[in-house]
């Protein structure tokens, strides 16, 4: 199965910090107002610019703060003719048969172009927001058991009854089912022993906690372990990487080391200011715990492209630097280690607030020479696969051994 090259969705445009390219990539990382709002040209553009730079799908965010998922899902379709449409949702907002016809409506306009990403909280204050007080661990039963509703009422012809603890319902069904078969592609993350047990038994992606290839590929074994148990299969999800590119690899690291700098000093003053300021408005707090181990620069670069300072410093995922060709050699690795759909956020995002893109046209080319080179690349690893699966470890060779 090709690989699936993600983006995300920006909702409102950015502020350089500074004119210069480092002042402009530093306002991915730290935004100033910090809540992106909604600005209908700024999601419009970037939509455009997305399909039309070879992506296969974009995730649309959702916490108790930002604009309607649906809402934006269905905007998104309506504007676009092919790009995939990821929609974040997360259980316990809305009943779980009112979101599932919701998902099959979308599925049915766009032509079969949706997809789920089920979370959990960016914090206890964001679920807090929504009138949401469950503790983690009564959280994830209750995503268990939506979820479990939410797929039988994508798939109900007849009626049925459904009780447990957190839902019940008599006689539901619906009149609208999806035209992906048997349903639009489930994902979700967790790192928690929680939220492992709640993806491995539901979802069709993970988005896992893993830096470095040893790493990941030990997480995902142990995640199709769990599954192969289920009687179900799972693939990787790299949702949270960052871009920084350039010509040559030197000039894209002397980028990143620079950014993270004036990152790392804006914060200073800020803080100097304002003690209580945060470079973010939601947070990652799992992606800054992973990067904050150390705080020695040249331990920020564990391996390869892979460097985690501006993760550390913002909360933000830890971002991939050099050159496409190298970045996509990477990724290639990761492809080869069962992760199915990888994520290529920062330079997608980087629009004005007159819906303008902040980057120069040299970027933009080798943003789009990432993606066809990640697409080439891991097409050549499926004609290897192909031709001897015993001698690649790939995740058509799993999914194959897994049946």
């Amino acid at each position: 199965m090709p690989v699936e090259i993600r983006t995300r969705a920006a909702l409102g445009g950015r502020v350089p910090l500074h004119a210069s390219p480092v002042g402009v990539l530093a306002s991915f990382f730290v935004q100033v107002p910090n809540e992106e709002g909604l600005e209908p040209i700024v999601f419009e553009r970037t939509l455009a610019a997305q399909e039309a730079g070879g992506f296969d799908a974009v995730l649309i965010p959702q916490r108790s703060f930002t604009a309607d998922v649906w809402s934006l899902a269905s905007w998104a379709v309506a504007r676009t003719k092919h790009l995939g449409i990821i929609a974040s949702h997360r259980p316990g907002v809305q009943s779980p048969t009112h979101a599932a016809r919701a998902l099959a409506t979308i599925d049915i306009l766009s032509g079969g172009r949706i997809q789920v990403h089920f979370i959990q909280s960016a914090s206890e204050g964001d679920i807090a927001g929504d009138g949401d007080f469950l503790s983690k661990t009564e959280g994830y039963r209750r995503s268990a058991e939506y979820v479990s509703l939410f797929e039988q009422e994508l798939r109900a012809v007849e009626q049925f009854d459904y009780e447990g603890e957190f839902y019940r319902v008599r006689g539901a069904r619906s009149s609208v089912h999806p035209i992906q078969r048997p349903r639009p592609v489930f994902q979700a993350a967790g790192s928690s022993p929680e939220g492992f047990a709640f993806a491995t038994a539901h979802a069709d992606l993970w988005a896992y906690r893993a830096l470095g290839l040893e790493q990941i590929g030990t997480e995902l074994e142990r995640a199709r372990l769990a599954a192969r148990g289920l009687g179900r299969t799972i693939a990787g999800w790299a949702g949270g990487y960052n871009v920084i590119l350039a010509k040559t690899d030197e000039a894209a690291w002397d980028l990143a080391r620079e950014t993270a700098d004036f990152v790392a000093n804006y914060i200073r003053l800020r803080q100097q200011e304002d003690p209580s300021f945060r470079p973010f408005s939601y947070g990652d707090a799992k992606a800054f715990e992973l990067a904050a181990d150390s705080r020695e620069e040249g331990q920020f670069r564990p391996e390869r492209a892979l460097y985690t300072r501006l993760s550390a410093l913002t909360g933000h995922g830890p971002s991939l630097v050099g050159t496409p060709d190298s970045v996509a050699d990477y990724l290639t690795d990761h492809y080869r280690l069962g992760v199915s759909a990888i994520t290529l956020g920062g330079l997608s995002e980087l629009y004005g607030k007159d819906g303008e893109e902040l980057l120069d046209p040299s970027t933009q080319e080798l943003r789009r020479a990432l993606v066809r080179t990640l697409r080439e690349r891991t097409t050549q690893v499926d004609v290897e696969a192909a031709r001897n699966p015993a001698l690649v470890d790939h995740p058509r060779a799993i999914a194959e051994a897994n049946a």
